[in-house]
C-alpha cells in the first residue's frame, strides 16, 4: 500500500473513534504502535487493510497483534479463495 503510516494513523483514528479504549499510554508508545503496524501489515493491499481496519472497529476490545493477524487471514480466505499468503505479505 502507498503511504503506510498514513492508513496506520488512520486506523488508529478510527479505532478510538469506535471507542475502543486505547491501551497505549502517551504519544511515544502511539508512535512504538504506529511503526510496528507499518513494519508488519504495510505490504497489504490498502482495500484488504481497510476490510480488517473495519472488522476490528466492531470488535469490544482494542485491535492486538493476534487479532489483525486473524482478520487478515480471515479475509484473505474470503477475498483470495485460491492463494494463502502470511499476514504482513
Amino acid at each position: 500500500m502507498e503511504r503506510p503510516y498514513v492508513f496506520m494513523q488512520r486506523a488508529l483514528v478510527t479505532f478510538k473513534a469506535a471507542g475502543l479504549h486505547s491501551p497505549l499510554a502517551g504519544a511515544a508508545q502511539e508512535e512504538f504502535w504506529l511503526q510496528l503496524w507499518v513494519e508488519r501489515y504495510g505490504a497489504l493491499e490498502a482495500g484488504l487493510f481497510t476490510v480488517c481496519i473495519k472488522k476490528l472497529a466492531g470488535e469490544r476490545y482494542f485491535p492486538r497483534l493476534h487479532d489483525m493477524d486473524e482478520a487478515v487471514h480471515d479475509a484473505q480466505k474470503r477475498l483470495l479463495p485460491g492463494e494463502q499468503q502470511a499476514p504482513g505479505t
